[in-house]
């Protein structure tokens, strides 16, 4: 008489292979995303974890020397480290040590770009202070001032435009107005930006007049206050496209401008 086994047998080999299946993808997932762990494990980035843990006498061990601006060899300074993680302290130790504030990430920026972007003046007004470069460029022509209305951080704005930083610096990516009218929500803001003399006709690397691109994000507030700025309706962006082309697929924008024209 056959005895029957207490488990099927097929079942403990399709659920053998399946753990071993779940076991090479974890190891591959663990290998694709955490390489830094792989390269670099924790022990070895004391400036992050002194930053993190707001302990200064460590950073200050770790970033002896020359290490004040390479750390842990990552991609970014501590200084910009210090910023990333909105640690005031530890960006003011660096800076009082020497960091230099205009050493920039490889991938994210200068050390003032990052404040303006994440808004925060009192580290701004520092590296200000401290002879930052406040028309810094990257490659693809972002700058502070660009960071600065990207976040909508109005105090930022205000300490960059009276640093000297230029409204329309050559290279720069895009007018602060076209970064601005992203809907009716930023229509302070975009109304701040033209009380500060922000020409609203003039066009960055990008091609788009501030209009152009009010309109195709259907913001007919930011729209009006452009023209009553001065803004040139007609004024085509690279492709040739008008605000007026740009509003009609939006039947309120549309017929505004329509009514516009014939008024």
């Amino acid at each position: 008489m056959r005895t029957l086994l207490p488990f099927n047998l097929f079942a403990i080999l399709r659920l053998t292979v399946l753990a071993i299946v779940v076991l090479v993808l974890a190891f591959s997932f663990s290998a694709a995303n955490h390489y830094y762990d792989a390269m670099d494990p924790p022990s070895d980035w004391p400036v992050l974890d002194a930053i993190a843990s707001h302990d200064l006498n460590r950073l200050r061990c770790a970033t002896e020397g020359s290490r004040i601006e390479t750390g842990d060899g990552s991609k970014n300074p501590p200084l910009v480290t210090a910023i990333l993680m909105d640690n005031v302290d530890a960006a003011k130790d660096l800076i009082s040590r020497g960091a230099d504030v205009n050493h920039a990430s490889e991938t994210v920026g200068s050390p003032l770009l990052i404040a303006a972007d994440i808004g925060d003046p009192e580290i701004t007004k520092l590296l200000i202070e401290h002879h930052a470069d406040v028309n810094f460029q990257t490659p693809e022509g972002d700058t502070p001032l660009l960071a600065a209305v990207r976040g909508g951080n109005f105090a930022c704005i205000d300490l960059l435009l009276a640093s000297g930083a230029d409204r329309y610096l050559p290279g720069a990516r895009r007018n602060g107005l076209t970064e601005a009218t992203a809907s009716d929500e930023t229509i302070d803001l975009v109304r701040h930006l033209l009380d500060l003399k922000f020409d609203p006709n003039w066009i960055g690397r990008d091609g788009t007049p501030p209009i152009v691109s009010a309109a195709a994000y259907d913001s007919e507030l930011c729209v009006q206050a452009l023209l009553a700025a001065g803004a040139d309706p007609d004024l085509p962006d690279k492709q040739g496209r008008t605000a007026r082309d740009a509003a009609k697929p939006f039947a309120n924008l549309a017929a505004y401008f329509t009514k516009r024209k014939c008024s």
